[in-house]
């Protein structure tokens, strides 16, 4: 779980990573879900999962960044507007 940012900062709510995906959860709002990329070579029965994550936050502007157990590093950012968030979005860092 990862505390997104509320109040001025962003939409408040969490971040759940999960196996293969990471979505955004907020109460009264609907989950947005986004799959984590994988490696062409890392076979499609074999779960990936999060091990470490980290948040950079400054006034107006925030990301994640999440390692997986392979060492792959992504940033997370959410697109939205207010308090609504319309997607979850996950590319390689």
């Amino acid at each position: 779980l990862l505390a997104v940012p509320g109040g001025g900062d962003g939409p408040s709510g969490v971040l759940v990573c999960g196996e293969n995906w990471v979505a955004y959860k907020h109460e009264g709002h609907d989950e947005v879900r986004a799959p984590l990329p994988r490696r062409a070579d890392y076979p499609d029965q074999r779960g990936l999962l999060v091990t470490a994550a980290a948040i950079h936050k400054q006034k107006g502007l925030f990301f994640f960044l999440i390692q997986t157990e392979m060492g792959d590093l992504y940033k997370v950012t959410l697109d939205y507007e207010g308090e609504v968030v319309r997607d979850v979005v996950v590319s390689v860092f």
